[in-house]
């Protein structure tokens, strides 16, 4: 089990409309794993904490501290799509997750086992109390040179910023063949995650099939089928990728996200790449070609908000 606690005195800026309230952050954790089995929980709450170089700044950037999310990090395409948002004003939420090892040569785990993995996440508004405005008797909440609000330290808001139940199966088949089943269900507030006001919240189903089979002990094919479904925001998704790789240097893909789903005909476009790459110890190069959709973006956890564009692009990434 582990804790932590931050405070920070009065901070008046642009992200908190100039208010003088203190800022809180809390975090608790507490894992348990034994033989095949595993239990996580986290819960946390932010009170006011941005903590910024600049208080003039709005946007997600010159952040000093780090708040970070209780929610799943997803990595294929479509379920990192409507990625959460941390939001320093004030969030409160908690997640879950339970890993279980069906143990080999079972009737349900075969020869090699099976991996089940479930995980809840859930993240509300804190709530927010009036406080009484300076030089007058009425009170509001968030009102700039006030003390912007009080909150119940535990109390759950009504407003609900994000859900996330998913599930995740794995399997190995045989010595070159394995794969995994995820199902994913989501809420997502995306007039208070993106800014988009007045947009309902987006429900979304999203199921991902993955295999890899190995033909020889260096080379690889891995492949995955993705659907998004949702009579929301620019409906439905498909998704697929093919990737082959030589190890321990080379790799090539190629991949199609298509939004066959979006209200408006002129806007379903397939969103296709290709790319092949090569990695020598902590050094990759990756040069990819195709069409990138507007919106956020998650590579290896990190996520950003990107353009709609089309062409080529170099990345290199290294450690040292």
């Amino acid at each position: 089990m582990s804790t932590e606690y931050a405070y920070k005195i009065n901070d008046p800026s642009a992200i908190n409309n100039f208010i003088y309230k203190a800022g809180e952050g809390f975090l608790l954790s507490a894992t348990y794993s034994t033989k095949g089995f595993g239990l996580y929980a986290m819960f946390k709450r932010y009170d006011n904490m941005s903590y910024k170089s600049n208080r003039a700044v709005t946007a997600n950037g010159l952040d000093i501290n780090f708040l970070p999310p209780n929610t799943e990090t997803h990595s294929y395409m479509l379920t990192s799509m409507y990625p959460y948002n941390t939001q320093p004003n004030g969030e409160i939420g908690f997640q879950l997750q339970m890993n279980y090892k069906v143990p080999k040569k079972s009737k349900l785990g075969g020869k090699y086992g099976m991996g089940i993995a479930i995980n809840y996440s859930q993240v509300n508004d804190i709530v927010r109390d009036p406080v009484n405005v300076p030089g007058t008797d009425t009170t509001a909440v968030g009102l700039p040179g006030t003390d912007g609000w009080t909150s119940p330290f535990f109390k759950f808001g009504s407003r609900i910023f994000w859900q996330d139940f998913n599930i995740e199966i794995d399997k190995k088949f045989s010595k070159k063949f394995k794969g995994s089943l995820t199902y994913m269900y989501q809420s997502y507030d995306i007039a208070t995650l993106e800014g988009h006001t007045g947009m309902p919240i987006v429900y979304s189903n999203i199921g991902v099939v993955e295999m890899t089979y190995k033909f020889t002990s260096k080379q690889a094919l891995r492949w995955e089928v993705q659907g998004l479904w949702t009579d929301r925001d620019k409906g439905d998704w498909a998704a697929l990728l093919l990737e082959y790789t030589v190890s321990p240097h080379w790799f090539v893909s190629v991949s199609d996200q298509y939004n066959y789903g979006n209200p408006d005909e002129v806007n379903r476009i397939n969103y296709y790449t290709g790319s092949f790459g090569y990695t020598r110890r902590t050094t990759r190069i990756a040069i990819t070609y195709g069409r990138q959709r507007e919106g956020i973006v998650c590579v290896g956890g990190v996520c950003r908000a990107v353009p709609a564009s089309s062409g080529f692009y170099v990345t290199i990434s290294s450690s040292f």
